[in-house]
C-alpha cells in the first residue's frame, strides 16, 4: 500500500543501539509513545546524537525515512528541572531516489533536502549517584 508506514525509531550511541517497537500508521498518523534512557558520563566526550526513523518492511531491508540531530550537551542543559516538550522536524532524501547522496541525507539531517514530518518529544535529564 502506498502512503503508509510501519514506523520505528533507532538510536545508536557509544556502541549501543536502542530500537523502539513498531507502530503502523492509522489515519495518516503514527502515534508512538516510547521512552529511551541513555546513560551518560560527564563530561561528555561525544556530543552528537542522531535518532533515525525507519519503515519496517517485512521480508525486505528496512527503509530509513529520515533522522533527527541533537547536541547532547544542549539536551542535558535544557532537559534539567523537569524537562521540556518540543516539536522536531524530520529530514531525509527525496522519495524515489537511491545512492550515496541519498544515504548521506537520510543519516545526516543537516545535509537533507526533504522535510519528512515532525515528532513531538519530551526530553528530560536525571542525575544519578
Amino acid at each position: 500500500m502506498i502512503g503508509t508506514i510501519d514506523l520505528f525509531y533507532q538510536l545508536d550511541f557509544c556502541g549501543k543501539r536502542w530500537k523502539s517497537s513498531i507502530v503502523t500508521m492509522k489515519d495518516d498518523v503514527c502515534k508512538h509513545d516510547i521512552e529511551f534512557w541513555i546513560p551518560l558520563s560527564w563530561p561528555l566526550n561525544y556530543d552528537r546524537l542522531i535518532i533515525k526513523l525507519f519503515d519496517d518492511d517485512v521480508g525486505k531491508s528496512n527503509e530509513i525515512v529520515g533522522s533527527l540531530f541533537f547536541s547532547l550537551k544542549k539536551l542535558v542543559k535544557e532537559g534539567a528541572n523537569g524537562g521540556f516538550y518540543s516539536w522536531y522536524n524530520v529530514y531525509g532524501s527525496p522519495l524515489g531516489v537511491a545512492g550515496e547522496q541519498t544515504d548521506l541525507m537520510n543519516n545526516n539531517p543537516e545535509f537533507a533536502s526533504t522535510w519528512k514530518g515532525r515528532v513531538l518529544m519530551h526530553i528530560s535529564c536525571e542525575t544519578s549517584l
